[in-house]
Protein backbone atom coordinates (compact mmCIF):
# COMPACT_ATOMS: atom_id res chain seq x y z
CA UNK A 1 0.00 0.00 0.00
CA UNK A 2 1.30 3.44 -0.87
CA UNK A 3 0.74 6.82 0.74
CA UNK A 4 1.02 10.32 -0.69
CA UNK A 5 3.78 12.67 0.46
CA UNK A 6 4.66 16.31 -0.18
CA UNK A 7 8.19 16.70 -1.49
CA UNK A 8 10.33 19.15 0.53
CA UNK A 9 13.59 18.63 -1.34
CA UNK A 10 14.27 17.50 -4.90
CA UNK A 11 14.44 13.72 -5.26
CA UNK A 12 14.65 11.21 -8.07
CA UNK A 13 12.49 8.08 -7.80
CA UNK A 14 12.15 5.43 -10.50
CA UNK A 15 13.68 7.79 -13.06
CA UNK A 16 11.24 10.61 -12.32
CA UNK A 17 12.25 13.86 -10.65
CA UNK A 18 10.14 15.40 -7.90
CA UNK A 19 10.68 18.96 -6.69
CA UNK A 20 8.80 21.13 -4.19
CA UNK A 21 8.63 24.11 -6.54
CA UNK A 22 7.06 22.30 -9.50
CA UNK A 23 3.76 20.63 -10.34
CA UNK A 24 5.50 17.30 -9.62
CA UNK A 25 5.68 17.93 -5.87
CA UNK A 26 3.74 14.92 -4.57
CA UNK A 27 5.07 11.37 -4.55
CA UNK A 28 3.46 8.04 -3.70
CA UNK A 29 5.63 5.63 -1.71
CA UNK A 30 5.33 2.55 0.43
CA UNK A 31 6.10 2.91 4.14
CA UNK A 32 9.45 1.19 3.58
CA UNK A 33 10.39 3.60 0.77
CA UNK A 34 9.21 6.64 2.70
CA UNK A 35 10.92 5.94 6.05
CA UNK A 36 14.45 7.16 5.18
CA UNK A 37 13.06 10.22 3.41
CA UNK A 38 10.82 11.06 6.35
CA UNK A 39 13.77 10.59 8.72
CA UNK A 40 15.72 13.13 6.64
CA UNK A 41 12.71 15.49 6.31
CA UNK A 42 12.83 15.21 2.52
CA UNK A 43 9.10 14.43 2.37
CA UNK A 44 6.03 14.94 4.55
CA UNK A 45 2.95 12.71 4.81
CA UNK A 46 -0.26 14.15 3.36
CA UNK A 47 -3.43 13.78 5.41
CA UNK A 48 -5.81 11.91 3.09
CA UNK A 49 -8.88 13.42 4.77
CA UNK A 50 -8.23 17.12 4.15
CA UNK A 51 -5.04 17.21 2.04
CA UNK A 52 -3.01 19.00 4.73
CA UNK A 53 0.40 17.77 5.79
CA UNK A 54 0.57 15.65 8.92
CA UNK A 55 2.05 17.81 11.72
CA UNK A 56 5.66 17.26 12.68
CA UNK A 57 6.95 16.51 9.21
CA UNK A 58 7.48 20.03 7.87
CA UNK A 59 10.50 21.20 9.82
CA UNK A 60 13.74 20.14 8.23
CA UNK A 61 16.53 19.39 10.66
CA UNK A 62 19.95 18.08 9.86
CA UNK A 63 20.21 14.33 10.49
CA UNK A 64 22.58 13.29 13.26
CA UNK A 65 24.01 10.42 11.22
CA UNK A 66 26.73 11.55 8.79
CA UNK A 67 25.72 8.98 6.18
CA UNK A 68 22.12 10.27 6.29
CA UNK A 69 23.42 13.84 5.87
CA UNK A 70 25.41 12.88 2.77
CA UNK A 71 22.53 10.89 1.29
CA UNK A 72 20.11 13.79 1.80
CA UNK A 73 22.55 16.19 0.13
CA UNK A 74 23.13 13.79 -2.77
CA UNK A 75 19.38 13.38 -3.31
CA UNK A 76 19.01 17.14 -3.57
CA UNK A 77 21.96 17.33 -5.97
CA UNK A 78 20.36 14.65 -8.16
CA UNK A 79 17.22 16.78 -8.35
CA UNK A 80 18.96 20.01 -9.37
CA UNK A 81 18.29 21.34 -12.85
CA UNK A 82 21.62 21.10 -14.65
CA UNK A 83 20.59 23.86 -17.06
CA UNK A 84 19.91 26.37 -14.27
CA UNK A 85 23.30 28.03 -13.84
CA UNK A 86 22.13 29.81 -10.66
CA UNK A 87 22.26 26.42 -8.90
CA UNK A 88 25.87 25.66 -9.84
CA UNK A 89 29.29 27.20 -9.14
CA UNK A 90 31.71 28.35 -11.81
CA UNK A 91 33.55 25.05 -11.21
CA UNK A 92 30.29 23.24 -12.17
CA UNK A 93 29.61 22.01 -8.64
CA UNK A 94 26.26 22.33 -6.91
CA UNK A 95 26.19 25.61 -4.98
CA UNK A 96 26.35 24.83 -1.24
CA UNK A 97 24.17 27.88 -0.53
CA UNK A 98 21.46 26.48 -2.82
CA UNK A 99 21.72 23.11 -1.09
CA UNK A 100 21.41 24.85 2.28
CA UNK A 101 18.28 26.66 1.12
CA UNK A 102 16.67 23.51 -0.26
CA UNK A 103 17.50 21.31 2.74
CA UNK A 104 16.76 23.84 5.44
CA UNK A 105 20.08 23.32 7.24
CA UNK A 106 23.64 24.45 6.60
CA UNK A 107 25.54 22.45 3.98
CA UNK A 108 29.30 22.94 3.79
CA UNK A 109 31.31 22.68 0.59
CA UNK A 110 33.10 19.66 2.11
CA UNK A 111 29.77 17.91 2.75
CA UNK A 112 28.64 18.72 -0.79
CA UNK A 113 31.86 17.29 -2.21
CA UNK A 114 31.61 14.14 -0.09
CA UNK A 115 27.99 13.66 -1.15
CA UNK A 116 28.89 13.85 -4.83
CA UNK A 117 31.24 10.89 -4.33
CA UNK A 118 28.44 8.57 -3.18
CA UNK A 119 27.54 5.92 -5.75
CA UNK A 120 24.19 6.69 -7.34
CA UNK A 121 23.01 3.14 -6.63
CA UNK A 122 22.96 3.93 -2.89
CA UNK A 123 20.26 6.55 -3.49
CA UNK A 124 17.62 4.25 -4.92
CA UNK A 125 14.48 3.94 -2.85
Amino acid sequence: MTKRYNVHSPINHDGEQYHPNTENNVIELTDKQAKPLLDESVIGLINEIDGSEVPGTIEQTKPENEAAVLHAIRRVIEGLDVTDKTKWTKANKPDANVLTELLGWSVSAAERDAATLLPKSTLDL
